[in-house]
């Protein structure tokens, strides 16, 4: 294993420890009941203050759901092609290994998802046009725009020998990310700290992801 691989990794493992342990924080740290349904929500002081000072904007809102969208067909996109690829060579070992790599990223992003959806650390500011309320951390558009559009940006890095080409579009995930993210927080459906949470969460797996994927032919990185 090169060293840069195992770089990665301790830099993952390091990093799901910061989001287990900020977890675990938000569980315990000034808790007061400010989530729309009037649950508890911690380091609820510091939400309250973004909340107030970033405000709320639909228009945001709808740009991030459409990021959120654009993201589920990207995973959809290379899914496909993993799946072409599958059939026509009836086995796992004609699968790019590319691809498999960014399949085994998009399910942990989806475990997590589900485990937080059903281990809510607390709910929205904001009540759901039918009255309902949904879990807020992580910021689930967050963590997809994030793994989605850096995993992306990575690929094309490694593929795109046009390095022009390859910054052009190396620029506009990275805009796109960003509009993700600040988009999400100055929509006001999220409390801050679900963001954090997001980006600890997305750079952990993104590295557990350059720690799986393999070695561009020429490397000559190991130990």
């Amino acid at each position: 294993m090169s060293k840069k691989k195992i770089a990665y990794i301790i830099i993952a493992v390091i990093l799901y420890i910061c989001f287990a342990l900020f977890t675990i924080s938000l569980t315990q740290h000034d808790l007061q009941p400010i989530a729309a349904d009037g649950s508890l929500v911690g380091y609820a002081s510091f939400n309250q203050k973004c909340l107030e000072a970033f405000g709320q904007s639909s228009l945001m809102a709808d740009i991030t759901k459409a990021i959120g969208w654009l993201s589920i067909l990207i995973c959809a996109f290379f899914g496909l092609i993993g799946l072409a690829q599958l059939v026509k060579t009836k086995s796992l070992g004609g699968v790019d290994r590319d691809i498999i790599a960014m399949g085994v990223l998009y399910s942990l992003a989806i475990i997590f998802y589900l485990v937080f959806n059903r281990l809510v650390i607390n709910f929205r500011p904001v009540l759901e046009a039918d009255g309902s309320i949904e879990p807020s951390y992580p910021s689930s558009h967050t963590v997809l725009a994030i793994v989605v559009f850096a995993s992306l940006m990575i690929e094309i890095s490694r593929r795109i020998t046009n390095r022009g080409k390859a910054l052009i579009e190396e620029l506009s995930c990275l805009a796109l990310i960003c509009i993700a993210v600040f988009g999400r927080l100055l929509s006001g459906v999220h409390w801050a700290s679900d963001i954090f949470g997001g980006v600890l969460l997305s750079l952990a797996l993104i590295f557990t992801f350059l720690s799986i994927l393999p070695e561009l032919p020429g490397s000559t990185d190991h130990c």
